[in-house]
């Protein structure tokens, strides 16, 4: 997959090998539907799209899954659906969410 992307306002171009376009969008609508829950919590988020992303996409890199892919995604859909500063909330987040992962 090829994910076209902004980084430093200069448009690129993202090679991501292994990871397909419907494993991409499906994350997205996983991430998605799991941050309009109510009492979801951010860090649940953002391990249930990381793992699932890992499952279904097992040639892909799992540090470009983790940045370019839940990472950006998170920032995106979160600023359109929480008042809360998508990059801050990053940082609180996904720490717990690297432990939880690796259990």
């Amino acid at each position: 997959m090829r994910l076209k992307t902004e980084v430093n306002n200069v448009a690129v171009v993202i090679d991501l090998p292994g990871l397909s376009e419907n494993i991409y969008e499906a994350t997205r609508t996983q991430m998605a539907t799991e941050l309009e829950r109510s009492g979801t919590k951010n860090r649940d988020v953002i391990a249930n799209a990381f793992l699932f992303a890992l499952r279904r996409s097992s040639k892909a890199n799992a540090s470009d899954i983790w940045h370019h892919v839940v990472y950006r995604l998170y920032c995106e859909l979160l600023s359109s659906r929480r008042h809360q500063d998508p990059k801050q909330s990053w940082v609180r987040a996904s720490g717990d969410t690297l432990e939880i992962s690796v259990e």
